[in-house]
């Protein structure tokens, strides 16, 4: 049986004293488990310290080392710690002493411990507490008996299994082991002792001691300054005694979130270095990298993505070359530019933003470039410091906003280059280029022809020469040059004659009323020579190459007999008669087709076909019969330019053949081809066929009349051609007489 079920041996009921005694007895034991507990509630509080503390230093010094986070992270770690600290010794040191242990709760803590006390010392607490109240009367026996069974009890009480020693000896025995690593590792290794309290006390910067060393180019302070969209390379390079890592990775953080990527090599791999490369695209944004490779890790650095400058504003002004004139001119602003050679170009390049520098140079276009890459040339170059005028305050800083510089004299094709360089140090992404063309200098152009002049003329001729000499700036001198070049091969002879020019004119037009004229009596060319006409134009070019000149390709024309030229003259009359004879007959088929009953009672269909044939028919003949009246006309003029035109011929070429020709084109046939044509929609009705008739009659009317002319010229012609086949004759009889004469003289004398 165990203790708590054996029965109490009867005692003698006890006295007062003795009760008095034996419940101080029972709270002196109270008293010293209270004291005992706040003993071990020390002791774990400080255990339980003294792990988080030993956790906080090895949890901080692996991540540290690991990551190496920023300072504000470290002191969040800090502050972490002091929290969590205050929180135990607040809650399970300073709560648990300052909770009032009463005997009522410690008597059943020991009872619940001990089982064999059979709640005598919970009842003896509790009924010597009920003994002061008068109101609650006991029965003092029983009180001294339960008092002295419950202080008789206590020998049998083991105070250490109150309190769970065994946990509580794990706990300091595992903060012990636990602080006496830290201890042991700050002092036998200085290195992490030193780091560890410069990076986690200090709060230093100073990262630890690796095997592997990363550096990265073009970082100052971890912080590298790019155009907005534009491709950045990143460049580490890996230092390793035991030789550098196989793998380095690059992560990057931008509004994207985070993206790893494997950096390449670049060059070759030695012993102990290695160098990295990897190329981010299109950077929009700030981006955050973090570099790791070994052991070793970069962290901290930062690509701010600044908006590059631009081009604002362009003014260009052009200043041509003094023999052009004008002065300077504004030019819209554009990519390409073309200026007269050898003029001036004054450019003014504005940003979008201030400005530390602003350089302006250009180099030969492509097309003269040499092979090699050329050098460019510094047109101008202005700096914050260098510029007041154009500066402006930013932030407190004098800044440039603009660059002017003048080019030339352009005498080639060239490329201007705008470079902008903010204050943040960002140049423009996109290239400023502006290619200026140089527009040489063209040589005049001349567009003329001889009016009215055949390849022959006589000696009384005058030559017109009509059309256009034009250059694109002004012209200088104009000549005519005429060379005679003899029948009997002596030497040739040049005559010249300048054309009277406005000043500074760019344009010559000689017309038909007021041609240049060339007058082969002046020449002095008799009947067999050959005459050759050349016109030459000069510019007023003052470039280093000296004006330019341009030249007509030569006409040469022969000088004959005037019986010749009008032999030559009355072919083409007989020419254009059969011309107009074959006109005639074309038409007048036409006429009878129309005429025919078939024409005449055609159903609409076939009707309307018929007027289109007469319609063709009529356009064919208009444009004929101009073109011969054209003819006549030139004829008359041709014979005019040679001084062999008599009132005569005139009255016949023109007045009788040329001007009536032309008069029928403007009347009757006018009139057949819009009676021809398709009634308008307002005029639903169209002239008949019938009616067409009539129309059609009168113009062949009227051109036999002309062609009955015609005939009775070359009966002229034909009178003349056999009045200058006698007079060739009775030419060639007193030749032959007179021929005959000495030699009968010469006869004579031989007899003599």
């Amino acid at each position: 049986m165990t203790p708590a079920s054996q029965p109490v041996p009867a005692t003698p009921p006890p006295s007062g004293g003795t009760r008095s005694a034996d419940l101080a007895r029972i709270r002196r034991f109270l008293d010293r488990v209270r004291r005992q507990a706040r003993r071990w509630i020390w002791i774990e509080a400080l255990a339980l310290s003294c792990l988080a503390a030993a956790g906080w230093f090895w949890t901080t010094l692996c991540l540290d080392w690991l990551i190496e986070p920023p300072g504000g992270v470290r002191i969040m770690a800090a502050a972490g710690l002091v929290f969590w600290l205050g929180g135990i010794i607040a809650l399970r040191l300073v709560g648990r002493l300052r909770t009032h242990l009463r005997d009522e709760p410690l008597a059943l803590l020991v009872e619940r411990t001990h089982p064999e006390l059979a709640d005598s010392l919970s009842t003896a607490i509790e009924l010597d507490a009920r003994a002061a109240d008068p109101d609650q009367p006991l029965d003092q026996a029983l009180l001294a008996r339960t008092t002295a069974a419950a202080a008789a009890a206590l020998s049998q009480v083991r105070v250490p299994r109150l309190f769970k020693r065994s946990r509580l000896l794990r706990l300091a025995g595992g903060a012990g082991f636990a602080v006496g690593m830290v201890v042991a590792v700050l002092v036998l290794v200085p290195v992490i002792r030193e780091h560890w309290w410069r990076r986690m006390v200090l709060f230093d910067e100073a990262p630890w001691p690796r095997r592997v060393t990363l550096t990265v180019a073009d970082f100052p302070d971890g912080v590298r300054r790019v155009a907005r969209g534009s491709d950045v390379e990143v460049v580490v390079t890996a230092n390793a005694a035991s030789g550098p890592p196989a793998v380095v990775e690059l992560r990057s953080r931008s509004s994207g979130g985070w993206a790893t990527a494997r950096m390449g090599t670049r060059g070759s791999r030695s012993e102990t270095q290695q160098e990295y490369i990897h190329t981010l695209r299109g950077i929009t944004d700030d981006t955050t990298l973090d570099i790791r490779g070994g052991d070793a890790r970069l962290r901290g650095l930062t690509i701010l993505a600044i908006e590059p400058p631009t081009l604002a504003s362009l003014d260009l002004l052009m200043t041509p070359p003094d023999y052009i004139g004008g002065g300077p001119r504004p030019l819209p602003a554009s990519r390409l530019v073309e200026v007269p050679q050898g003029a001036t170009l004054t450019l003014t390049a504005t940003a979008s933003k201030p400005l530390a520098e602003a350089v302006l140079a250009d180099l030969p276009a492509a097309d003269n470039a040499p092979a090699a890459a050329p050098t460019p040339h510094i047109i101008a170059t202005e700096t914050a410091t260098t510029a007041p005028a154009a500066a402006a305050s930013t932030d407190g800083h004098t800044s440039l906003r603009q660059i002017a510089g003048t080019v030339g004299p352009v005498l080639a094709d060239t490329v201007i280059d705008v470079a902008f360089t903010d204050t943040a140090g960002i140049k423009n992404q996109q290239p400023i280029r502006l290619q200026v063309l140089a527009r040489p200098d063209e040589p005049p152009r001349l567009s003329l022809a001889l009016a009215d002049i055949s390849a022959v003329v006589t000696q009384q001729a005058v030559i017109p020469l009509i059309g256009t000499i034009e250059d694109d700036h002004a012209l200088g001198q104009t000549t005519i040059r005429s060379k005679r070049l003899p029948a009997d091969g002596a030497a040739p002879t040049v005559t010249e004659q300048s054309l009277p020019l406005a000043t500074a004119a760019s344009l010559v037009t000689l017309s038909r009323d007021s041609p240049a004229t060339v007058h082969v009596a002046a020449v002095e060319a008799a009947i067999g020579d050959r005459l050759e006409i050349v016109v030459s134009a000069e510019d007023r070019c003052g470039l280093a190459s000296g004006p330019q000149t341009s030249l007509t390709d030569p006409w040469t024309l022969e000088v004959v007999p005037p019986e010749k030229l009008q032999a030559m003259l009355e072919a083409r009359e007989i020419i254009l008669r059969r011309r107009f004879e074959s006109l005639l007959a074309d038409f007048q088929q036409s006429r009878d087709r129309l005429a025919s009953p078939d024409g005449q009672s055609a159903q609409p269909p076939e009707a309307e076909q018929t007027r289109a044939r007469l319609a063709d028919a009529v356009a064919r003949a208009a444009g004929e019969t101009s073109d011969i009246a054209t003819s006549f006309r030139g004829i008359a003029q041709e014979l005019a330019n040679n001084a062999l035109l008599t009132a005569e011929l005139e009255g016949r070429l023109v007045a009788q053949i040329a001007n009536p020709l032309e008069e029928i084109v403007a009347g009757p046939l006018t009139q057949l081809a819009d009676a021809c044509r398709p009634a308008p929609p307002d005029q639903p009705e169209q002239p008949s066929l019938a009616r067409l008739l009539p129309l059609t009659d009168e113009c062949l009317r009227r051109l036999r009349s002309v062609l009955d002319k015609m005939i009775e010229l070359e009966t002229f012609n034909e009178v003349v051609d056999s009045l200058r086949t006698l007079i060739d004759q009775q030419e060639a009889i007193r030749g032959e007489t007179e021929q005959q004469r000495k030699q009968r003289a010469r006869e004579a004398l031989r007899g003599l």
